[in-house]
Parts: C-alpha cells; sequence; structure tokens
C-alpha cells in the first residue's frame, strides 16, 4: 500500500518507497543548472515534504539520508539564487 503526499500539480512523494524519491530528487543536482527556475522550485518542495517523511522514519540510516537530501535541497536553493541573480544583471 503506498500513501501519497499531495504537492498539488507536483509529482507525488510515496511514503513506502522514500528511498526511491530520494535518489530521484538528489539525481537532479547534477544538472540543477540547467533546470528551470520552476522545476528548481518543484524539487525544493518535493524535498520539504520527503524531508517530513524521513524525520519521521525509524530507519537506522535516516541520518545520512536527512543530511543528504538537505544538501541537495540547499543546492537547488542555490543554484535558484544564481538564476535570479544573473537575470537580475
Amino acid at each position: 500500500m503506498f500513501l501519497f503526499t499531495g504537492l498539488g500539480d507536483n509529482q507525488c512523494v510515496a511514503n513506502e518507497n522514500w528511498r526511491e524519491s530520494f535518489e530521484r530528487i538528489c539525481a537532479h543536482t547534477a544538472d540543477a543548472g540547467n533546470l528551470s527556475s520552476k522545476e528548481l522550485n518543484r524539487l525544493i518542495a518535493e524535498s520539504d515534504e520527503l524531508l517530513k517523511i524521513v524525520e519521521a522514519s525509524d530507519d537506522p540510516e535516516r541520518k545520512f539520508y536527512l543530511i543528504k537530501l538537505k544538501r541537495c535541497r540547499n543546492f537547488f536553493i542555490f543554484m535558484g539564487d544564481i538564476q535570479k541573480n544573473s537575470e537580475n544583471k
């Protein structure tokens, strides 16, 4: 059984398969420079939702995944800020 957290028009994050969602989200760090601000904002929102799920998990490796996911999220924010700054010049 899968429980989904709705993200509006964004993809849903599966509660049962949060590791798959983690891999999918963080895989985008490699191409973050080529993503639109809308795509970066979607990934940030998905990261926020997944952080809640991982924090509630009793997985022994949860701390590792939380740290990595926060780094991915922060990188998306950083890339979005770079885009905004380059548009303002």
